[in-house]
């Protein structure tokens, strides 16, 4: 039962990924014994139906949006993130036992805690494969994201801390940044 419990979380975190990047309920997870041949039947019928309404993959096309692959690049990146990792690890031990503080942790809360950590881990990763390809200023990130210039800083003084990326020189008075290989 632990293993279905960490896999449905896993299962979550992914979810609320693909929600992100646009490719919302093209995951679906359903326990099924291998006793129950026609429920496991309806289950596939009704996802498959669910698929074929949504309509072709965007991964599937041909002439694929480069800046969709950089959504999806910065997913795996964040699935693959131990901040991220850590959340999903502990969840179950926060939301069922008291923290070192003798409270419980209610899902709602944890839930909204781990969407804010997604959605900022997803732009961190994006500002990261960003200038992995070349030096950037924030500015530049800016205009690149649809976020305002204050919060690509702050997601650039993150990275700067967490050494992955640095100040590559500077363009009149704009700072570049860089990705650090790691």
């Amino acid at each position: 039962l632990d293993g279905n419990y960490e896999a449905e979380l896993k299962f979550k975190m992914l979810k609320k990924l693909l929600n992100i990047v646009g490719l919302k309920d093209r995951l679906h997870l359903e326990w099924v014994s291998a006793s129950e041949g026609l429920r496991f039947a309806q289950v596939v019928k009704e996802f498959v139906e669910k698929i074929k309404a949504l309509g072709p993959s965007p991964l599937r096309k041909k002439d694929i949006e480069p800046q969709f692959l950089e959504k999806i690049q910065a997913i795996e990146e964040v699935a693959k993130n131990y901040r991220i990792r850590g959340f999903v690890a502990r969840e179950r031990n926060l939301i069922e036992n008291e923290n070192v503080y003798g409270k419980k942790i209610l899902i709602e809360n944890f839930d909204a805690l781990f969407d804010n950590a997604l959605r900022a881990e997803y732009i961190r990763s994006q500002i990261y494969l960003l200038l992995k390809k070349k030096p950037m200023s924030v500015k530049n990130l800016s205009n690149y994201l649809p976020l305002e210039s204050n919060q690509v800083l702050n997601h650039v003084l993150v990275l700067k801390q967490r050494g992955l990326i640095a100040l590559e020189n500077i363009d009149g008075l704009s700072p570049l940044y860089t990705a650090l290989q790691v």
